[in-house]
This record gives C-alpha cells, sequence and structure tokens, in this order.
C-alpha cells in the first residue's frame, strides 16, 4: 500500500491500470525525411514508466526478485 500511495500522490495510476497507453514513439511524418523525429510524449512517458518500475522493483525482496 506504500507504493499505491506513491503511485497515487504523483498521479501516474494510469501507468499500472492501463488508462495512459504508450504513445506513438516517432512523430507522424509528412516529408519524405529519412530519419523520423522521436515523439517528445513518448520520451515523458518511457521515463516516467521506467521509475514506476524502480518505485515497484525496490520493494520487492531477493526471493520474488529473482521471479520478475
Amino acid at each position: 500500500t506504500q507504493v499505491l500511495g506513491l503511485i497515487e500522490s504523483q498521479d501516474m495510476t494510469g501507468f499500472v491500470n492501463g488508462e495512459t497507453p504508450m504513445p506513438d514513439r516517432y512523430l507522424p511524418s509528412n516529408s519524405t525525411a529519412v530519419e523520423q523525429a522521436v515523439n517528445p510524449d513518448f520520451n515523458a512517458w518511457q521515463r516516467s514508466d521506467r521509475l514506476l518500475r524502480g518505485w515497484i522493483t525496490g520493494t520487492l525482496s531477493k526471493e520474488i526478485l529473482g521471479l520478475v
């Protein structure tokens, strides 16, 4: 419940329940550019997702962590 309180306090519940879906990695391209532009929303989502996974795995015991 401590982790849930932290998740809720940071408005990150959507990452756990699926209400915050992963955005597209790249922005739609309207040109013939060779490289696609990375979607800044994807970068922000990825940072938040990694932070949340760190919080969760940080609470796991050694025995359980080996199963994840």
